[in-house]
């Protein structure tokens, strides 16, 4: 890239901050976001993960007339990046983005919001300096120069401005042994002095003119052509979107016209994307130059400074033509007006406001703005956006104030008064930074072993070396507990002393402290794939090998696909008794597909075996490697060995975090019970069962599933899917895994035995009396109905609690319930007397032995025999008043089970 760059490239500003991180020098200490509006989702999704990987603290500055914040999409404020904003006489409207160090620095001054439409979305227009430590263009002097006042402005916050300091302070060493090269191009600012003052003083040739923005009647293009005197006048603007006044634009372009014989015309922008960029561009004898960065085309923007004008940035200097082609508007008058609030007109909240909030040691400290009025302030912790409590009550005109008391990164302020009229008004919320969360810089890793620096795609790759170092970390998670491990007992995973990092004070950040934990365990690559997150988007950089046979690659994955290169469809069958092959893994660039598909299945074993001992982050991790390796062909298709593997490992995912710690954050529960369903959804027996192996494991962790209580939502069980299954099935599996999470949520433990009953014995009829009770009519004999009402409540007899009933047309019928150890069989004798049998099973019988055994005609000791009334009053307990089917005229309905 040169030093200077200006592109309407949407994706550059990403993928230069993609670049930075790729580097894994982490060399960054600093990046500034200055925008007028700030999406934090998106900066949280696509970018925070990107600047904290390239070793920077992140610091965003906003305007505050238009701070809407979403309390439940942001996580991660105040926690791992400070939000200052600027309330100001005008609007707060510059679009800068810095990462800087002592190697390297990249700024973007642009027309770009920070967010997705500005970002990605709409039509913007960015200019891009770069600088090393060798060479610097005299534009990045002329930034650190407008950082510097900027910084002493008493609009911004002590933290906001202590933040760009601290970037000037990193771009003067950087500058100190640097070659700066003029480029031409220089960085001005309008708190520095009006913009427009840094346009040529002389007449130009030609003058393009493109804003989202026009002020009324157009007065700025007006001024413009006054100062320029251009020969050549063309506005381009896209009718109905660009806020203007087609007349009063026409009126001044036909007047300058008159007065001065230019050529001057509209010109229909023909972008199909929202034109938010801003340009002005002239030529001189042939040379191009432009302003580009923030203002629109109006006063507030252009004319003025601060603090009657907008805080706005640009950068003029030589470029291509950035001008948007477009035909010459016949009768611009008759255009389309677009009405607007422009920047710095918005009209906003007018009572008090917090624009920054940070907590030290325990002490609230709290900026407000607009304080006309007495207020009271109110928090809401960081778990529970909903619950506000009032802290103390202000009088009018306090700027700042500071509070004692138990405050967490993450939590929320907000004021509330009562307006004119008497009624209740509340400020937009404010996030609360913790100072040593927010300020501390991630640890340099570089140095460490390659586990902490792979990529995903190491995980399928030929080399196995890598498998075995992963095994030999996991091992090392499974050790007691040191001495610099925190004693808060809601963590849920070993912090190792070597990590340099520190506990959550509270409960409320130990989800993305547990999240940042592994990452730092794990590294980049392995660790957000342990988590359910796609990788970091320097994490792996090479390509996606084929895997058709289980992916469907027209569509972009989350995750990366792979494929083990010395698979092949055509391979001979591996020896299900395994080999005296030794169990060191090597690597060896000549080793068979056989030898590698046996040390993938030994890992899979090995790790399943210390599953219970690991922390469920790791368990996690474990699984979805395993499922991989499964469903990609490493086992032979009638091999049991995978089963319980993930029969193993499922179980370890439900069973209780070890050394006695409570449970995991609800996230990481959703994303244990989100893989789960996937597991068990791709373990689900064909056509009812008929792998007896498969059948069991599936029904024994279908009750894991139930404990789970799996909250887990759409996206992530998708996420999870993918690269298991063929896209063109993913509805099918998708479908299959809400029944199977509906069914674990509700308690409904007879739900999928329903659904199986329905597609299999048509014509039949099933009914629900109750949730734990089923009955079903079919043409079945009168030998069979007696045994298919036990051999249905074999199939479920993992749950407790459950009755069914089975009948035939012939008025035939018999009910088999099942509560812990007992089992009751009722049938009706001929003369109408019903025939009870009631057993307490002994531990080691249940309902399928004695299925078996009486199908084989064998003998079957129940254990003692019980009476009538017992069995009845524990039917009574299960919702049935009667044991006659809903259906038959002798018995009431059956109540319905708690």
């Amino acid at each position: 890239m040169t030093m200077i760059e200006a592109t309407a490239d949407p994706i550059v500003p990403l993928r230069l901050f993609a670049e930075e991180a790729a580097h894994r020098d982490m060399q960054a200490t600093e990046a500034l976001f200055l925008t007028y509006n700030v999406d934090l989702p998106f900066l949280e999704a696509r970018l925070l993960d990107l600047c904290r990987q390239a070793g920077a603290r992140v610091t965003v500055v906003a305007d505050a007339t238009v701070w809407a914040p979403d309390l439940r999409s942001v996580t991660r404020a105040g926690l791992r990046y400070h939000l200052g904003l600027v309330c100001a006489r005008a609007a707060f409207h510059p679009k800068l983005s810095v990462i800087v160090g002592p190697e390297r620095a990249i700024a973007i001054v642009g027309s770009g919001n920070l967010g997705m439409a500005g970002w990605q979305s709409n039509a913007e227009i960015a200019t891009v300096i770069s600088a090393t430590k060798d060479a610097a263009p005299i534009a990045m002097e002329d930034l650190r120069g407008v950082l510097d006042t900027l910084a002493n402005r008493s609009e911004l916050d002590p933290s906001s401005a202590d933040a760009i300091r601290r970037t000037s302070a990193e771009l003067t060493a950087l500058l100190a042994q640097a070659e700066i090269i003029d480029t031409g191009h220089r960085v001005a600012a309008s708190w520095d002095g009006p913009l427009a003052d840094r346009l040529p003083s002389s007449p130009v040739d030609e003058l393009l003119l493109s804003a989202a923005f026009h002020d009324k009647a157009s007065a700025t293009v007006a001024d413009l052509l006054r100062r320029l005197r251009p020969s050549s006048v063309r506005v381009a603007l896209q009718p109905g979107r660009t806020v203007i006044d087609p007349a009063a634009l026409d009126r001044v372009l036909t007047e300058y016209a008159s007065e001065s014989d230019a050529d001057c015309a509209v010109l229909i922008d023909q972008e199909p994307r929202y034109r938010h960029g801003k340009l002005i561009e002239w030529t001189v004898d042939g040379a191009r130059s432009a302003l580009t960065g923030s203002p629109n085309l109006s006063s507030g923007a252009l004319l003025l400074d601060v603090p009657k004008g907008n805080f706005e940035l640009a950068v003029l200097g030589p470029t291509s033509t950035l001008f948007p082609p477009g035909n010459p508007a016949s009768n611009p008058a008759s255009l389309p007006a677009r009405s607007g609030f422009l920047p710095g007109e918005t009209p906003g909240e007018s009572g008090p406001l917090v624009v920054a909030a940070t907590v030290r040691r325990d002490v609230l400290s709290l900026r407000v703005a607009r304080a006309t009025t007495n207020f009271d302030v109110e928090s809401s912790n960081y778990s529970d956006p909903d619950a506000w409590l009032t802290l103390r009550s202000e009088t009018a005109a306090v700027s700042t104030l500071e509070l004692t008391g138990e405050f967490n990164g993450g939590d929320r302020v907000r004021l509330a008064w009562n307006d004119s009229s008497g009624s209740r008004r509340r400020s937009a919320p404010m996030y609360v930074t913790d100072l040593e969360l927010a300020l501390s810089r991630p640890v340099d890793r570089s140095h460490e072993p390659r586990i902490k620096q792979a990529a995903l795609t190491d995980l399928w790759g030929d080399d196995l070396s890598f498998l075995e170092s992963l095994l030999h970390e996991l091992q090392s998670l499974t050790g007691p507990l040191t001495e610099s491990m925190p004693s808060s007992p809601e963590l849920t995973h070993v912090i190792r002393p070597d990590t340099g990092r520190t506990a959550p004070k509270s409960d409320t950040d130990v989800w993305l402290w547990l999240r940042e934990d592994v990452v730092a365990t794990l590294g980049p690559g392995i660790g957000p794939f342990a988590l359910g997150f796609p990788p970091l988007p320097f994490a792996s950089t090479a390509p996606s090998p084929d895997w058709t046979d289980v992916a469907d690659l027209t569509e972009e994955a989350d995750l990366e696909t792979e494929v083990d290169p010395g698979d092949s469809e055509t391979e001979e069958n591996d020896d299900p008794h395994g080999s005296d092959e030794p169990n060191e893994f090597s690597v060896d660039h000549n080793k068979s597909p056989l030898g590698v598909r046996r040390k993938k299945r030994r890992w899979c074993q090995d790790i399943a075996d210390i599953a219970p001992r690991l922390d469920v982050p790791y368990r996690l991790l474990a699984l979805r490697i395993t499922l991989r390796f499964w469903r990609r062909g490493d086992w032979d298709e009638d091999d049991p060995s995978p089963l319980r593997i993930i029969d193993t490992l499922v179980t370890s995912l439900a069973a209780p975090n070890p050394r006695g710690r409570l449970d995991p954050p609800a996230e990481l529960t959703a994303r244990v019970g989100s893989l789960v369903t996937v597991a068990l959804t791709l373990l689900q027996p064909d056509d009812g069962g008929a792998d007896e192996v498969r059948s069991d494991i599936y029904r024994s962790l279908r009750a894991v599933l139930a404990s789970l209580s799996s909250t887990a939502s759409d996206e992530q069980l998708e996420a999870d899917f993918k690269n298991l299954v063929k896209q063109a099935d993913m509805e099918y599996y998708m479908y299959t895994a809400h029944r199977l999470r509906e069914d674990a949520i509700s308690g409904d433990r007879l739900g999928e035995l329903e659904r199986r009953l329905r597609l299999e014995n048509t014509p039949s009829s099933v009914t629900r009396p109750a949730i734990n009770l089923l009955h079903l009519v079919a043409d079945v004999p009168t030998v069979r109905v007696e045994r298919l009402a036990l051999e249905l409540i074999c199939e479920v007899e993992e749950h407790s609690g459950i009755g069914i009933w089975v009948s035939n047309r012939e008025g035939d019928w018999a009910l088999a319930a099942w509560s812990a150890r007992d089992l009751i069989r009722v049938t009706p004798y001929p003369n109408g007397r019903l025939r009870w049998r009631y057993h307490h099973l002994r531990q080691l019988t249940t309902p399928c032995s004695i299925a078996g055994e009486e199908f084989r005609g064998q003998n079957v000791n129940l254990g003692r025999s019980r009476p009538e009334p017992e069995a009845a009053a524990i039917l009574q307990a299960m919702g049935i008043t009667d044991p006659y089917p809903p259906t038959s005229t002798g018995r009431t309905d059956a109540a319905a089970a708690d």
